[in-house]
């Protein structure tokens, strides 16, 4: 195996290196991430709390990426998703073009309660009544009809899955709404807390899993937790082989 110290860093400029200062190591971690991105290696890299290991992840191999591929990071903990968000946003302000894609476990933000099965069957005959051109659920609306999901959950629909689409059209389409929610979370990426409270606190309450699954596909950047990348049917369904795969944030 080739050792990613011995290759060149000349090609390395940590152009996207979002501090003026680096702290002790930490371009030494840079440039062993980038190395070993460029051979194809795998790098296990032990560094203490506050080291700055989430600037490492992103400087190393966002110089290291070739057009197309996109940095995969899967994280233990909801509250480490916080902190990736606030570094991508100041990697961002150099490279305004930067997209960032995140997704949680369906159950985390799920307005509905559902398991994975029943939200397959509301999901199915939602797309039905999306392509018949039902009208959007008001708030009021769904706090009535989620009495009834309980009881005939195959042939019940998800109101909030609805609200995200434009109606009579033959293949889903995002209404205007949902597309705001969307471009922004790329652009200016929120929490799943604070992402789910956007998707809730309007007339037509949307899908907040939803959305957030859209995100993946224009990203150059996105943040799953552990789950998507361990379980080999959720990593199939979720994640493309053409990506470029990825940093474990805080593996114990």
């Amino acid at each position: 195996m080739t050792n990613p110290h011995s290759s060149s860093f000349s090609e390395l400029e940590f152009r996207f290196f979002p501090h003026e200062n680096f702290r002790p190591h930490q371009r030494e971690g840079i440039e062993s991430i980038f190395n070993s991105v460029k051979v194809g290696n795998i790098l296990l890299l032990d560094s203490p709390t506050g080291t700055g290991k989430s600037a490492m992840v992103l400087c190393g191999v966002l110089e290291a990426m070739s057009n197309n591929e996109k940095l995969v990071v899967i994280t233990r903990t909801h509250s480490q998703y916080k902190i990736f968000i606030q570094e991508f946003m100041r990697v961002k302000r150099k490279h305004d073009n930067l997209k960032f894609g995140l997704l949680v476990g369906r159950s985390n933000v799920c307005p509905m309660h559902v398991g994975y099965e029943t939200c397959g069957f509301l999901r199915k005959n939602s797309l039905s009544q999306i392509k018949d051109g039902t009208d959007w659920y008001s708030e009021g609306e769904i706090i009535k009809y989620r009495k009834t999901v309980s009881d005939k959950p195959k042939s019940a629909i998800c109101p909030y899955f609805i609200n995200c689409f434009q109606r009579n059209q033959t293949t889903p389409l995002f209404d205007g709404e949902a597309g705001t929610l969307i471009n922004n979370q790329l652009n200016k990426p929120q929490t799943p807390e604070k992402f789910n409270k956007l998707c809730m606190d309007r007339k037509y309450p949307k899908c907040p899993y939803e959305l957030m699954k859209s995100t993946l596909s224009s990203c150059d950047v996105m943040l799953l937790h552990y789950h998507y990348l361990i379980d080999p049917g959720v990593r199939d369904a979720v994640i493309s082989s053409r990506w470029l795969g990825c940093g474990f944030e805080n593996i114990h």
